[in-house]
């Protein structure tokens, strides 16, 4: 018995190295990474994630999903300073949710299909194009990694998912985004790693892998490539508020402090406009209670210039909107006081008909007007000299004629 278990263990080996197939594991996809776009601090990249795991020393493949913008959805919906013209193709919103809120998109993870220009036609320009700023690192440093297909691709994919080649290197492997600043991105990539299988290799898929044909055959299983879930449809969220802000050609002597950029859900939305947690929630419960649809939030800031933040949040209706306005000049008060300030009565604003004034001491305030189904919201924070309300005024006018 010993003898010819033995005897059929040396055949098998024999075998497998005359070049007979192997029995493998059937080959699985990994728990997706979510890769965010946004980051609040200024970087020239996004937070980089990695695999939980270390790759082995053999091939594998991303699969890389997701669509996002490197601009302000302000420029897709009217265009502002610097540029002059948006070209090319955006879609409506990314496919997956970001801290950087939501807008059109004219980025996947290979391809830029839309952009802003400045001073120039758009046939300047060839759309869409091959973007590299989606980067892998296996441990040899930062680099695109190569597409994995059978021809060249022209264009995005219809589901925005690409395939590219990694040489696993005994660590784990790690994602980012190349841009120079992403305080102002939005949308997300969900990144899936499986192992390499032979049908990756056919047509130009071995060059992936710096590979012959030859050789990327015999470093792979002969096992089906498992199939991704359904794509999911581009988020569906009233981005018209990003328009009705505060917006940096308004303020042109002022820094934008860059707040998430994109529409955003009530939870994000109260997140982005109070300081505590606890403000927050009490926010969000009462924009969801009163019929919020999206919102949005710019803030300004410079040297001896007051800051700046505006918010604009859409609801159901003109009634609804008017009750949010009542329910957010009871909470202001209570929760929203900048910093160091203290909180006086809301009055009607006396300039302004609609609009309700809150001071805060010392040398602050907030204007709060309902319009349509709109609630606008502008505060302006003494630093160090009081706020101008007269010029609060004019700015607060500005946004209200937008609408």
């Amino acid at each position: 018995m010993y003898r010819r278990t033995l005897l059929l263990l040396m055949l098998g080996v024999g075998l497998a190295l005359l070049g007979a197939p192997v029995a493998s594991a059937r080959v699985t996809l990994s728990r997706p990474l979510t890769m965010d776009v946004y980051a609040p601090l200024y970087n020239y990249f996004s937070q980089p994630v990695a695999s939980p795991t270390k790759l082995g020393h053999h091939l594998y493949v991303a699969v890389v999903r997701g669509t996002v913008s490197f601009y302000q959805p302000m420029d897709y919906l009217s265009i502002q300073v610097p540029w002059t013209v948006m070209c090319g193709r955006p879609q409506p919103a990314p496919m997956f949710s970001s801290a950087g809120g939501t807008g059109k998109v004219g980025n996947d993870a290979e391809f830029l299909f839309a952009q802003p220009l400045s001073g120039r036609p758009c046939s300047a320009i060839k759309l869409p194009r091959e973007y590299p700023n989606f980067q892998s690192n296996v441990g040899k440093g930062w680099t695109h990694p190569n597409l994995v297909s059978r021809s060249s691709l022209r264009g995005p994919t219809v589901t925005h998912t690409y395939e590219f080649g990694l040489d696993g290197q005994g660590k784990q492997v790690s994602f980012r985004i190349i841009d120079p600043d992403t305080r102002d991105d939005y949308g997300s990539f969900r990144i899936y790693l499986r192992d390499a299988v032979r049908s990756d290799c056919a047509g130009n898929g071995h060059a992936a892998f710096f590979l012959s044909l030859k050789a990327c055959l015999a470093d792979t299983p002969d096992e089906p490539a498992p199939s991704l879930p359904p794509a999911p449809r581009p988020l569906t969220l009233d981005q018209s508020t990003v328009t009705r802000v505060l917006r940096s050609s308004d303020v042109p002597t002022a820094i934008n402090g860059e707040a998430p950029s994109g529409a955003l859900t009530a939870d994000r939305f109260a997140q982005v406009d109070n300081v505590s947690a606890a403000a927050a929630a009490a926010e969000s419960k009462l924009l969801r209670r009163d019929g919020f649809v999206a919102g949005a939030i710019s803030e300004f800031h410079g040297l001896k210039l007051p800051s700046l933040k505006s918010t604009a949040a859409k609801f159901a209706s003109p009634a609804q909107a008017q009750k949010a306005l009542g329910d957010e000049l009871a909470l202001a008060g209570r929760t929203q006081a900048p910093g160091g300030t203290t909180a006086g009565a809301p009055q009607p604003d006396a300039d302004l008909p609609g609009t309700f004034l809150i001071p805060f001491s010392p040398g602050s305030l907030e204007l709060l007007a309902a319009k349509g189904d709109y609630v606008f919201t502008l505060v302006g924070v003494a630093n160090p000299s009081p706020v101008s309300q007269p010029a609060e005024e004019q700015q607060f006018a500005l946004l209200l004629g937008r609408s």
